[in-house]
């Protein structure tokens, strides 16, 4: 996927491209990225073939040493990004598509050389 070298954030923003393409494929719709707050940035905002609006937290490492990708979602960040959530919410004043339901979502990515192990966590918190 990226050279070892690569910085935490340039495999960051590859690891949300990914994560992002991969929902696409299953039907999803992007409907805003990298959205920033003051609570915190939203990695990816989509909505399932099934009409569920999904704020997406995606987290890509090299290495366990420090947990796995998804433990790096704790409650604080998770407390922040519903907060993100409302306020992308309410900042749209009706403009969303429809939607029948909320979800948050988190895409946990380990890379390892060559080697991507996507894993999509639906409902995390």
């Amino acid at each position: 996927m990226l050279d070892p070298c690569t910085s935490a954030k340039t495999l960051g923003a590859a690891g949300e491209q990914y994560a992002a393409y991969s929902l696409i494929r299953q039907d999803w719709h992007l409907i805003a990225s990298n959205w920033r707050t003051r609570y915190g940035e939203i990695d990816l905002i989509m909505l399932t073939d099934d009409r569920i609006l999904v704020f997406v937290e995606v987290k890509t490492r090299r290495t366990t040493r420090f947990g796995t990708p998804e433990e790096a979602v704790h409650a604080a960040k998770q407390a922040a990004l519903r907060k993100a959530g409302r306020l992308w919410l309410s900042e749209q004043q009706g403009n969303t598509p429809y939607y029948r339901g909320i979800r948050f979502d988190v895409v946990s990515i380990r890379v390892c050389g060559s080697d991507v192990d996507l894993r999509h966590l639906p409902g995390a918190f």
